[in-house]
């Protein structure tokens, strides 16, 4: 999926997790997980949150699923949801906790539509 991410993100700028970007789908899209690839495979997430919203302020966010890796990695890694019938305009992929503990670099982070 492609959705523009202008503005919308907190990696690296800031010293403590959450760590996230959002998505803004412009209309309801159901999503089927979060694709990423890290840089340096000690910064790589160890907690990665998907949540959706309709409005991406007012309505709140809505947890969809949270995915542990319990080893530092350097690769590309997908995580899918489970079950959702869930569609949203916007999407956050939040990283709470990396393998070091500081702001992750990533090589991208990306939604997976539904379907994939």
């Amino acid at each position: 999926l492609q959705f523009n991410t202008a503005n919308f993100a907190n990696f690296g700028g800031a010293d403590s997790a959450p760590w996230w970007v959002v998505f803004d789908a412009k209309a309801p899209t159901a999503v089927g997980g979060v694709e990423m690839a890290t840089y340096y495979p000690a910064e790589s997430s160890r907690t990665v949150q998907l949540f959706a919203s309709h409005d991406g302020e007012h309505d709140g966010w809505t947890l969809v699923a949270t995915w542990t890796i319990d080893a530092p990695w350097g690769d590309t890694r997908r995580w899918l949801v489970v079950e959702t019938a869930l569609a949203a305009r916007f999407w956050k992929a939040s990283i709470t906790e990396t393998h070091n503990g500081v702001a992750p670099t990533l090589h991208f982070c990306k939604l997976i539509a539904a379907a994939e």
